[in-house]
């Protein structure tokens, strides 16, 4: 089970918090900044049970190949 969150600012445990509460093992949070038409996406992985980082990675696109980097997030 997963729970992706999708907010601004810090990570600040709350997330965690929440994906325990509702028994989910792994939480993904993101962020995206965009710079002309660059964009860089940054994602990470915790693990609910212990809060540790599992994942990370960066990714980094042209504005036009967003799909193409969605899949290569998916893949990941």
């Amino acid at each position: 089970q997963l729970l992706v969150r999708a907010a601004k600012g810090k990570h600040d445990g709350d997330a965690l918090a929440t994906a325990r509460t509702l028994g989910v093992r792994y939480v993904a949070e993101g962020s995206v900044r965009r710079l002309g038409r660059r964009i860089r996406i940054n994602v990470q992985l915790h693990d609910a049970e212990t809060g540790q980082n599992r994942w990370a990675e960066r990714f980094d696109a042209d504005e036009d190949d967003v799909f193409a980097v969605q899949d290569r997030i998916v893949r990941s």
